[in-house]
């Protein structure tokens, strides 16, 4: 299942994402069983194809249209709140702490959206935009965590 929105604003995105994350967290149980967050990342990271959304639209997949379903018929393909929605109904589904880190230029419009989860005893960032688990990339002068479980 997808939305495919025309655009209005973060909080229609959030109320959609949050309404995919709960649905797919059944889902989740049976993709993986990875329970270290580097371990996921890195396995992510190989099959995480960015793909902005199409023009004017705000597509946000459920965990398992993503995987198999997609709307743009490649496994894991989307853009930033496509794998942010997965991995946070992952990580509920798998009882890995994480978080919804939602920055930007100014605090009324998000730009990005990515994940913070658990590790070593810190939350670290989970971002699949980035190459490499535990980074954060600088410039975001807006910051909003909200918390998942």
């Amino acid at each position: 299942m997808f939305a495919d929105l025309k655009y209005k604003g973060i909080n229609q995105v959030m109320k959609y994402m949050r309404h995919q994350i709960y649905e797919g967290v059944p889902f989740c149980l049976d993709v993986f069983n990875i329970k270290d967050p580097e371990t996921l990342y890195n396995t992510l990271n190989t099959l995480f194809i960015y793909k902005d959304d199409p023009p004017n639209v705000e597509l946000i997949m459920s965990p398992e249209t993503f995987v198999n379903n997609n709307y743009w018929g490649r496994s894991f393909c989307g853009d930033c709140d496509d794998i942010v929605t997965f991995v946070t109904s992952y990580c509920v589904a798998h009882g890995i702490k994480c978080e919804i880190a939602l920055v930007g230029r100014k605090k009324s419009a998000p730009t990005h959206i990515f994940n913070y989860v658990l590790f070593n005893g810190k939350m670290v960032p989970f971002d699949l935009t980035n190459r490499v688990f535990n980074y954060e990339r600088d410039g975001y002068k807006y910051k909003q965590i909200l918390n998942v479980n």
